[in-house]
């Protein structure tokens, strides 16, 4: 069989050791701040990790996180240390789990993640956070994951902010997903103008 290019693991040395270290940076996490899982659709995939500032100050600002992973690895326990970051920053972070490949395909973990948003923007206030005030970021595959859940119709996507960390100018995967919008995104050329509605890239810019 030939190798992968994308599977990480066969071009990092020290993976494996850095996956631990991420592992036991989550768990200080899990540990030391206050945190809930919610369901945010009805497969036992669909699920967030909310994490709550120590002084959170209602209605707060939100940031949903989506893990990277080739689609087809980690979960967001691997993940838990995003929410230092942010709630650091006084908002409370949304860690998204989605399914995984290849038992799914991938318009699965697609509409999953934009279920999450929209969960997020319809109830977050009764959790404390502000849904006007929602942001988003993903890594590698989340990243790809994410941004799709910009594009939705003409709707507005509820979004303040995005971060997206991903190769998407070198990676042949990116280029295969958003070189041709009528089939990644299932629409016209004229109807991504919507997408504008995301004005602010960064994370924390406007806090």
């Amino acid at each position: 069989m030939a190798p992968d290019p994308f599977r990480t693991r066969d071009y990092i040395l020290d993976f494996d050791d850095i996956v631990r270290e991420l592992s036991t940076r989550s768990e200080a996490t899990r540990a030391s701040l206050r945190m809930i899982e919610v369901s945010y659709g009805s497969d036992r995939t669909e699920t967030f990790d909310l994490f709550f500032p120590k002084d959170v100050r209602a209605p707060a600002p939100v940031h949903m996180f989506v893990h990277g992973g080739y689609w087809r690895m980690f979960s967001k326990r691997d993940f838990s240390y995003i929410a230092d970051t942010v709630t650091n920053a006084g908002a409370i972070a949304a860690i998204v789990d989605y399914a995984l490949m290849p038992s799914v395909r991938m318009d699965v973990p697609v509409t999953q993640v934009r279920r999450a948003k929209d969960w997020l923007v319809a109830n977050i206030e009764k959790h404390g956070g502000d849904p006007a005030r929602l942001t988003a970021s993903g890594h590698s595959a989340g990243a790809h994951l994410c941004a799709l859940s910009f594009a939705k119709g003409n709707s507005p996507s509820g979004l303040k902010a995005a971060l997206l960390l991903g190769a998407c100018t070198t990676s042949s995967h990116y280029k295969l997903l958003f070189s041709n919008p009528r089939s990644a995104l299932q629409t016209k050329k004229h109807s991504v103008s919507h997408l504008s509605r995301i004005d602010t890239i960064g994370l924390w810019r406007q806090w």
